[in-house]
């Protein structure tokens, strides 16, 4: 979750990266993960296999035949030809059937023509309207994405904004609590030192001691 996530960096007044060592050492370190071998089981990670199509046969069967590399059947024009019917080595009733189906093709791609025709007419009268109505949406879609596009970019450099100026306000508390620590530890050190110093000194006025009452 978002409010889980915590990141350990402050772009805007760390320095580390400008120090050529530490530049270096990280470099070689995204060098050596990346040559690093990965194993080859990724099913523990990938997710399940999904079905495609499953519910349309039409579809899965197109799936199949592009897997398979099959070619693309040609659209059959033949209900689209208006032809006499080879009545040759045919009987009466075969000729007056295959006539009969003729006529139906016929009367089909009359009805055909005669759609085709309306929609010509309806294009007609209609379709610059209806194109140019296309447009304007289209016109309108694009504004409103350039506007989104805009108001996310202000806020993008509003949030920019104020990480540098929470970060560069920041900067001096953190600067103020680091030079605590250093004297705190300065501090430590000269007590060591000291208590190492006085440590000796007790152990040569000892050794002093021995020496005087040996004598």
């Amino acid at each position: 979750m978002a409010q889980d996530l915590f990141l350990d960096s402050l772009p805007y007044i760390d320095k580390d990266l400008d120090n050529q060592a530490i530049h270096d050492k990280v470099r070689s370190l995204i060098a050596e993960e990346r040559r690093a071998p990965t194993s080859s089981n990724f099913s523990a990670v990938l997710p399940p296999e999904i079905d495609l199509f499953s519910t349309n046969e039409l579809l899965k069967l197109e799936m199949l035949r592009v897997n398979t590399e099959m070619p693309l059947q040609a659209l059959n024009l033949s209900s689209y030809r208006l032809e006499a019917p080879e009545a040759d080595n045919l009987n009466s009733a075969d000729v007056e059937n295959a006539w009969s189906k003729a006529v139906a093709n016929g009367h089909a791609q009359l009805e055909s023509q005669h759609n085709r025709l309306i929609n010509l007419e309806l294009i007609n009268k209609f379709g610059a309207n209806a194109w140019r109505l296309h447009n304007f949406q289209l016109e309108q879609m694009n504004l409103t994405i350039k506007a989104a596009v805009e108001r996310n970019s202000v806020r993008v450099v509003d949030i920019n904004k104020n990480r540098k100026v929470d970060q560069v306000a920041a900067n001096v508390k953190l600067q103020q609590l680091d030079n605590e620590w250093k004297e705190l530890i300065s501090k430590v050190l000269q007590v060591e030192f000291a208590n190492k110093a006085l440590e000796a000194e007790i152990e040569s006025l000892k050794a002093q001691l021995e020496e005087n009452a040996r004598e």
